[in-house]
């Protein structure tokens, strides 16, 4: 429960197209804004995974051999990083996941 937490509070809301036009209207950067917010969160779940997993390898789903709403949660947050290209060499344990979870139908 806790990836879905991080997603559902720390990243998906923050870079929401609303916040990230508000963002531009104070006349900041969206995409930076955008790809701080992405990273941060990505940082917490990366951890997560280490802290469970030994090495990215041994990565199924966030949490075991089954899918779970932490996965279904998680991977949307990996297409937003591809939108605003976020480094993902950086996360090899939610690259890991993120293989796992599309080659799923």
């Amino acid at each position: 429960m806790e990836f879905v937490e991080i997603v559902n509070s720390g990243i998906h809301p923050i870079q929401n197209l609303p916040i990230l036009n508000a963002v531009e209207k104070l006349k900041g950067d969206k995409v930076k804004w955008a790809q701080d917010v992405i990273v941060k969160g990505f940082e917490t779940l990366e951890s997560k995974l280490k802290w469970t997993y030994t090495n990215p390898e041994s990565v199924k789903f966030c949490c075991g051999d089954t899918v779970t709403m932490a996965d279904v949660f998680v991977i949307p947050q990996m297409f937003n990083a591809d939108r605003f290209k976020v480094d993902m060499s950086r996360f090899p344990f939610l690259n890991t996941l993120r293989t796992n979870c599309m080659k799923l139908e």
